[in-house]
């Protein structure tokens, strides 16, 4: 863009916002961070997968008590770094 279309476009107050920018700013850390995690997330993840094949030994009722901690275990390692930078 012009330098004329720019100062058009500042007086008719089409100009970025300072929350439009926090939010850009904010998915690009989320984003940063889902790159930097990531072997983190996938052996989160494959423990999540396995977890089947580790109780399939016990009865229902015991199974199901320990796959329920297991789940919000991984879930609450899984949130956690989002979490951290979305509070930032």
């Amino acid at each position: 863009p012009t330098a004329k279309k720019l100062r058009d476009a500042r007086k008719k107050g089409q100009v970025a916002k300072s929350q439009e920018i926090v939010s850009s700013a904010l998915i690009l850390a989320l984003i940063a961070v889902l790159f930097a995690f990531a072997d983190y997330y996938m052996s989160h993840i494959s423990a999540l997968l396995l977890l089947p094949s580790e109780l399939a030994y016990q009865g229902f009722q015991d199974a199901l008590i320990d796959v329920a901690i297991a789940i919000a275990k991984e879930i609450a390692y899984l949130l956690a770094p989002i979490i951290l930078v979305a509070a930032l």
